[in-house]
């Protein structure tokens, strides 16, 4: 079975030019067209493969295309490494590119990536910040929209901090998405939706203790804390817990949600051999099975 890390990516408007890009007074760009069209538009990119050159910072990064099928891409990455050989006792430093797969669910509203998890890369992450980079580079400057890349994470890593502290926890931060996916934004509301379209940010709130007291009071019954806790695991925004007396700590950091599909599916995929396409069935019943919220 071949492990996925799984990863989730929502768009947000470029309301100013970014240093060092340039926009052309020529080109007048409809940021709300582009956020209207945000998956056709990273679709184009995915489905014609040609502007893609995946790269962090200087470091350009290989790739190889599998399959594009109704919104969802499967292809290859490869990290640059060097390796030691030893041959007739003498050391040679050789490179070597290994690879993972990474697949990405473009249907509407899905916007799902999953990252197999190798020894080709440290972490997924590092997968996930070239994918970044390399869409944003193509996506601001021309339709002044980006995306971001984060992992969902369980909801119930939350309730295992806050019950690991028995003094209490004194502050509690959430940092919402900016308004994407309906799901997402249903669970914390209209308020929240409306501050980020009008400040054109990702809103956070804080729970603080109030005078004279040490502590929050964090109720599992609560359906607004439940759903604000839901809404930052689903989009893999970060929430911050102080305990009374300990150092603040980061849910979404770790504890990722991962998912397993067969060995199968990924040998060999696109083989014209394959006639009744029992591979691609595969990958799309795997991504039919990831859920927007993990518990």
């Amino acid at each position: 079975m071949a492990t996925f890390v799984i990863y989730t990516y929502q768009f947000a408007p470029v309301m100013h030019p970014i240093e060092g890009m340039e926009y052309s007074d020529e080109e007048k760009v409809s940021i709300k067209e582009s956020l209207e069209k945000k998956q056709d538009i990273l679709g184009s990119y995915l489905s014609s493969n040609s502007e893609l050159q995946f790269c962090h910072g200087e470091e350009m990064y290989s790739h190889k295309w599998l399959a594009s099928q109704d919104s969802i891409h499967v292809f290859r990455i490869a990290n640059n490494k060097n390796i030691m050989l030893e041959t007739n006792f003498e050391e040679q430093e050789v490179k070597n590119h290994p690879s993972c797969v990474v697949i990405v669910d473009n249907r509407h509203n899905r916007q799902v990536i999953a990252i197999q998890r190798t020894k080709a890369w440290t972490k997924t992450g590092d997968v996930a910040t070239i994918l970044q980079e390399t869409f944003n580079r193509l996506l601001r400057p021309k339709y002044r929209i980006q995306l971001s890349i984060d992992a969902k994470y369980h909801t119930h890593e939350f309730w295992e901090v806050v019950s690991t502290f028995h003094k209490g926890i004194k502050r509690v931060t959430f940092t919402f998405p900016y308004p994407n996916l309906p799901q997402i934004s249903d669970l914390v509301g209209d308020f929240y939706r409306q501050v980020a379209l009008e400040t054109d940010s990702e809103p956070s709130t804080t729970l603080t203790a109030l005078p004279n007291q040490t502590t929050v009071k964090l109720d599992k019954g609560s359906l607004l804390l439940e759903n604000m806790i839901k809404a930052c695991a689903a989009s893999g925004k970060p929430i911050k817990i102080t305990p009374l007396g300990s150092r603040e700590i980061t849910l979404g950091e770790e504890g990722l949600v991962e998912e397993k599909i067969s060995d199968v599916a990924l040998k060999n995929l696109g083989d014209k051999q394959d006639l009744f396409k029992s591979k691609w069935a595969i990958i799309i019943e795997f991504l039919n099975n990831i859920k927007m919220v993990y518990e």
